[in-house]
């Protein structure tokens, strides 16, 4: 008896073990990069070198490859006005996004040369600035907001109409969200926002960097990103492996549209299978599960969503 005993305290400790190790590896942070094929087509011009063209053509390449990882993050489809403008936001941005390159190949032909490359987006600070301007929330259904103005000339409304384009938003006198901007004599820009018990304030000489503060601020607050998205709990069994749990996990972190968040709750075994399960903060809930329905369907896997 005390043989058998010690064996089973064994195994006990082994499948906790098992666990603790399982949870380690779930714990550890995802590469935060995306890689991304481009194509690039530059016409050779009088007065510029190769050497000059290829800088283009590299430059071209990586905002060609940012602009593809956009797509592929945010959850709707945007205009291509939209997107052009985005991604002069971007501009200033795109080569800290890059993080490398690879299988560079150059051909050149009549009057053109041609760029061919894969590029290593950094895929979480990319996220991050989608999330700031607004976009990243967005890009389903235009938020609503009450602005008001004071000091500005014809050319600032202009270029409000353009940042608006870029954030996603449209003016509605009776909206939860006001945002109130005023120009002072010496060209000073001054502004707030208010949701509720939220608020914050921002000041500049640029009007696109107070615009861009306050909306940061704004679409930074916890209470503000849950109007825009569902959280979830995704309880599933029947698990065979601990490989094939973390396969569904890495699928679960390429479901960028569908996903925002997710992270392992627990992981437990027991004498024939693996149970794992995962809190999933989603700004497309129905397309969620239409995948979740998709991958499990054929799989001998039971699973279950519960809203949270």
């Amino acid at each position: 008896m005390a043989s058998e005993s010690k064996r089973m305290e064994k195994i006990f400790y082994y499948r906790v073990m098992r666990v603790l190790v399982l949870l380690l590896i779930f714990l550890m942070p995802a590469p935060a990069f995306s890689w991304q094929q481009v194509a690039v087509e530059e016409l050779f011009e009088d007065g510029l070198n190769k050497s000059e063209i290829r800088d283009r053509a590299m430059r071209s390449g990586f905002r060609q490859a940012v602009s593809q990882e956009v797509d592929r993050i945010i959850s709707g489809l945007i205009s291509r006005q939209r997107s052009q403008a985005l991604m002069e936001h971007l501009s200033g941005q795109v080569a800290g996004l890059v993080l490398g390159y690879r299988q560079v190949s150059w051909t050149e032909e009549d009057q053109t040369m041609v760029l061919e490359m894969e590029v290593n987006v950094d895929d979480q600070s990319l996220r991050s600035l989608l999330q700031e301007a607004g976009v990243y929330y967005t890009s389903i259904s235009l938020l609503p907001y009450d602005l008001n103005t004071r000091g500005a000339s014809p050319e600032d409304f202009s270029r409000l109409q353009e940042l608006q384009l870029v954030t996603g938003t449209v003016v509605d006198g009776s909206a939860e969200t006001r945002l109130s901007l005023s120009k002072s004599a010496d060209g000073m820009w001054s502004g707030d926002i208010v949701h509720g018990d939220i608020s914050t304030s921002a000041a500049g000489r640029d009007l696109d960097r107070v615009w861009y503060d306050l909306w940061a601020y704004y679409f930074s607050r916890p209470e503000i990103r849950s109007l825009f998205m569902g959280q979830m709990v995704l309880v599933t069994s029947g698990w065979s492996t601990t490989d094939s749990i973390m396969i569904f996990d890495d699928i679960l972190g390429a479901w960028d549209r569908e996903v925002e968040y997710r992270s392992i709750l627990s992981v437990e075994s027991d004498s024939y299978a693996l149970g794992a399960s995962w809190i999933i903060r989603s700004l497309s809930p129905d397309l969620l599960q239409e995948h979740l329905e998709s991958y499990f369907g054929p799989r001998d896997i039971d699973y279950q969503v519960k809203l949270h």
